[in-house]
């Protein structure tokens, strides 16, 4: 077990994690009239960090470890009363029955605002509901399909939040997915566990707003909207013995990610010793040493990945040529990069043309979602790919994406590396 997470009970330490999630013990300030009283308190959490380019310097309390909540404490919050404000637009009321029309936030929207958040959380917390369990699996309830892997990753923050203003225990899952044979770290998988996901039901709806710079750098803004219609749909999502399992996909409605959260996730994806050998003989291939270089990250779209496509657009080629050039000069020659892409005929092409600088490896990778058929090989690579952009020192992607590119974003926030993602289009 890494010795990042140590594990309380009864104020006595544990050797192996229990099988259930955790709370974060610190990071959180309640504040509020006494509990008794009928008014909602709220629940803010410090920001530890900034996002794009992340702090090295980050707050880390050694003796504020993920604390494991064995027992559930009801209490009263709205965690989005933070989220309301003035510049947001159209809401949708309690039951979807009264929508207000697109203008500037006043006074009397906001008290309707809460008053309908109030009221769907006191619904939702009647529930009885103690943990909120996140699933990864390749497909849920009528077939509908899962999205990427990084775009489990961020629903999972989003819910650690929410959780967390809410005192729920979260977990996640992913035993009923192919990228779980080479976590070390597994969770329990049992028939109930394969009657139970069978009927998961994704939480439609995305939270996302995209937001370019002049440099074209994709910074993303989170649509207040959301947080309603994600509460409705909680209270139409069944409980199992006090856990409810879902999967949602929502970008965090904090910009700031608790290094506790971190902790667990990169706990949760922690490799077996065969994935992590494997790593380790490609970088050595490579010629590459870990925090030594720099991860070039190009998502060309699905059309590359998925359907196999090879003819690129000498607009596309130009734009991509361009971000490579501004960033290769920006550093001394001796820079090592890494360039990873989901775009195998574009690889060949930059290797071939920066020559030395930049490495690549030309082996099959794969979508984790999307319905995409899976091999133990593609995704053992495209794990490969995961956990080399995790020990790189900086990542550079480019995306013809307008949400950028979730499985370089997410990892770069989880393992703190700093990030930047620009949008490339497809003319």
């Amino acid at each position: 077990m890494s010795n990042l997470l140590q594990y309380h009970y009864n104020g006595k330490k544990q050797k192996k994690p229990p099988r259930i999630a955790y709370v974060p013990k610190y990071n959180i300030q309640i504040t509020g009239p006494p509990r008794n009283n009928d008014k909602t308190f709220m629940a803010t959490t410090n920001k530890l960090m900034t996002p794009i380019a992340y702090n090295s310097t980050v707050e880390d309390d050694t003796n504020s470890k993920p604390l494991l909540l064995f027992q559930h404490k009801a209490i009263n919050v709205n965690p989005f009363s933070e989220l309301l404000q003035e510049k947001a637009n159209v809401l949708q009321m309690m039951n979807h029955k009264t929508t207000l029309e697109n203008r500037d936030m006043n006074t009397h929207d906001t008290t309707l605002i809460k008053e309908a958040v109030t009221k769907l959380m006191t619904q939702f917390r009647e529930k009885g509901v103690k943990k909120i369990v996140n699933v990864y699996q390749g497909e849920y309830k009528d077939g509908k399909k899962a999205s990427g892997f990084g775009d489990f990753i961020r629903g999972s923050y989003y819910l650690m939040q929410f959780c967390r203003a809410n005192q729920i225990q979260f977990d996640v899952n992913m035993m009923n997915h192919p990228l779980s044979t080479y976590f070390k770290n597994k969770k329990p998988y049992t028939e109930e566990h394969s009657r139970i996901f069978k009927e998961i039901e994704p939480l439609s709806g995305n939270n996302f707003v995209a937001n370019f710079d002049a440099d074209k750098v994709i910074r993303s803004t989170t649509d207040v909207n959301f947080s309603l219609a994600f509460v409705q749909q909680l209270l139409e999502t069944p409980v199992y013995k006090d856990t409810m399992y879902i999967y949602a996909i929502p970008y965090p409605y904090s910009d700031s990610i608790s290094e506790l959260d971190k902790r667990y996730m990169r706990y949760i994806m922690e490799p077996t010793r065969e994935i992590d050998m494997y790593v380790q003989y490609i970088m050595k291939v490579l010629k590459l040493q870990e925090k030594k270089y720099i991860t070039i990250h190009i998502r060309s779209g699905d059309r590359y990945l998925i359907k196999g496509a090879v003819n690129m657009t000498d607009k596309y080629l130009f734009q991509v040529r361009e971000y490579l050039d501004t960033l290769l000069n920006s550093y001394p020659d001796e820079q090592q990069y890494l360039l990873l892409s989901d775009n195998i005929t574009l690889k060949k092409l930059l290797v071939k043309e920066y020559g030395e600088r930049i490495h690549a490896m030309f082996l099959p990778i794969t979508h984790s979602g999307e319905g995409v058929a899976f091999t133990d090989t593609s995704i053992k690579n495209t794990l490969v790919d995961f956990y080399l952009l995790t020990k790189s020192t900086e990542i550079y992607s480019y995306s013809t994406y307008h949400h950028g590119t979730g499985f370089s974003k997410w990892t770069a926030e989880t393992y703190n590396i700093p990030y930047i993602c620009k949008f490339v289009e497809v003319l």
